[in-house]
């Protein structure tokens, strides 16, 4: 059996999905944070200035090297996201402890918000990224999108559940930062004039982050706090929330052009997606009747509105399945 050593952000438990996707495929899995904690404390503090977490991060990362150093795993797999606190120090010396390992970085996030990710480059085997203009600007990229797991493709088994019986004409759940927030409160209201039914969650992590928002960024002017929640929606919820909903919204961040994983969820789902992404008329599965590009304004006449859900052929929709990204890493 197979051992791999993981290490990425706990982000909605996504590394939960792959975790059982590997094991699932016959791997050995040991898995640790990408940082100490989760307290959004630690995060605020290390942005500012990473030297003030320093020490924290070298006992945690010295915690890791006691626990795996006597381990001989056959991967090292990364993700990388802008939670990621090891220094180049510390990847010297994990790839001293495990020297026959092959070392695998998958990029979650655009370069443009990665600081000093290029440095790291020279650590691994394999470097893939989710951003697609990213792995084409930088030949020690390969381009790798995300996936969407089994609970998203069960939902899209039934496709009968699309519009008469579904709850919901269109929802949006995710994290408030300033941009997309704007954009989805933008695309939310002109959709009232044709679709009543709605489910908007802006996710904020405290009221401190979003008085910190409130004051800093001109898209909070007119937010107040109700507007927000600050619990996230389990992963269950947000997934019913998506099976009984007919379009699904979704918004990168700035300086983004690779999907997120709600845009992948939602074609494993099987549901149409409006979108800000303008980079998603790239990829091989988009077609205008399931997905719309949101440049400003809405047709209402468009075959995006008027005919029902194309479904992609088996072959393209397993390529986005968790399997099929597993399968591309290892």
């Amino acid at each position: 059996m197979k051992k791999i050593l993981f290490i990425s952000p706990s982000y909605f438990d996504y590394y939960k999905a792959i975790i059982n996707g590997l094991k699932n495929s016959g791997f050995c899995v040991d898995w640790f944070s990408d940082r100490p904690t989760q307290k959004n404390i630690f995060k605020a503090v290390s942005r500012i200035n990473p030297y003030f977490v320093k020490k924290r991060v070298g006992s945690y990362f010295n915690q890791i090297i006691n626990k795996t150093s006597k381990t001989e795993y056959d991967y090292v797999f990364f993700i990388r996201g802008m939670s990621y606190c090891f220094d180049n120090e510390m990847m010297h010396k994990l790839r001293k402890s495990q020297s026959n390992a092959k070392f695998i970085c998958y990029q979650w996030d655009s370069i443009k918000n990665l600081k000093n990710i290029k440095e790291f480059w020279e650590f691994f085997d394999e470097c893939y990224t989710f951003d697609r203009v990213d792995s084409l600007e930088n030949e020690n990229l390969m381009f790798l999108p995300l996936f969407f797991d089994n609970q998203y493709e069960k939902i899209g088994e039934k496709l009968s559940l699309q519009n008469s019986e579904c709850l919901y004409d269109y929802c949006y759940i995710g994290t408030a930062h300033p941009n997309k927030y704007k954009v989805i409160e933008e695309i939310s209201e002109k959709l009232k004039k044709k679709y009543n039914n709605q489910f908007i969650y802006h996710y904020m992590p405290s009221r401190l982050k979003y008085f910190y928002h409130k004051f800093k960024d001109f898209e909070y002017k007119d937010a107040t706090m109700k507007c927000f929640k600050t619990k996230t929606l389990s992963k269950e919820k947000a997934i019913d929330i998506i099976k009984n909903s007919r379009i699904v919204l979704d918004a990168p961040q700035i300086n983004q052009n690779g999907l997120t994983i709600r845009a992948i969820e939602t074609l494993g789902a099987n549901k149409k997606l409006i979108t800000t992404n303008k980079d998603i008329v790239n990829y091989d599965f988009y077609n205008p009747i399931n997905i719309y590009v949101y440049e400003g304004s809405i047709d209402f006449d468009s075959d995006f509105f008027n005919k029902p859900y194309q479904p992609l052929s088996e072959e393209i929709y397993k390529k986005y399945s968790l399997s099929g990204f597993l399968e591309n890493l290892f």
